[in-house]
């Protein structure tokens, strides 16, 4: 058997042991705490364990989609700029600002200036899903997947809502808090002057005035 035989046997060997690692790492039920690690080794092979003995593993990230099939997404790149939350997401996100009493307008906006509805996104400073919430924000809101839809707008809302009642209702300060940490708003005593803070809010006010008027058009104009 010649070399380069016996290479591309090794390789469909090693993906296969990828592949079959995978799913059952997806297939199998997990308990709600269970640790699920995995590492890719030199030859391309994923392994997945619950019970680590090598420093290479590292934990796993799952999320649970809507259709209910469990995907190993440990970072998946934003979507294209989009006005319009997905049907499901445009109705969490209404749902939740009015039970946090906040702007339905405005929290749209935020969710699309932070992530554009994307529920995996994840920026290189670490923040994750559709609200972009921070590891530390999402332990402060009580997240305990910032990759399930529902948790991370419930989280980013309540932490709006938080910045909202800190500065005294003024949604200008409250932003530049959930964008720039409310430290860095109090430390200023004002908008912190960091360029991206401040595109930030540009375009958080620049979407808040578009899904207004979408909605008014989708009303026939408010009639």
């Amino acid at each position: 058997m010649d070399r380069d035989t016996v290479l591309a046997r090794g390789l469909r060997r090693s993906m296969a042991a990828a592949l079959a690692g995978l799913l059952l790492a997806c297939a199998w039920p997990r308990p709600a705490d269970a640790e699920v690690y995995s590492f890719r080794d030199r030859g391309g092979v994923l392994h997945f364990t619950n019970a680590p003995t090598d420093i290479r593993f590292k934990p796993a990230v799952f999320s649970r989609p809507r259709l209910g099939r469990v995907l190993w997404t440990p970072r998946l790149s934003r979507r294209q700029s989009t006005a319009v939350a997905p049907d499901g997401i445009d109705h969490l996100l209404d749902r939740v600002a009015r039970r946090h009493g906040i702007d339905r307008a405005l929290v749209h906006a935020v969710a699309r200036a932070e992530s554009n509805f994307d529920p995996f996104a994840v920026s290189r400073a670490g923040a994750q899903g559709i609200m972009q919430l921070m590891p530390e924000t999402a332990l402060e809101m009580g997240v305990v997947d910032p990759f399930r839809i529902e948790q991370n707008i419930e989280g980013g809302v309540g932490y709006l809502r938080r910045m909202l009642e800190r500065f005294d209702g003024d949604v200008r300060l409250a932003l530049a808090a959930y964008n720039a940490g409310p430290g860095a708003v109090e430390r200023h005593g004002n908008i912190p002057p960091f360029p991206e803070t401040e595109e930030y809010l540009r375009r958080v006010f620049l979407y808040r005035q578009e899904f207004l008027r979408s909605s008014l058009a989708g009303r026939g104009g408010g009639a």
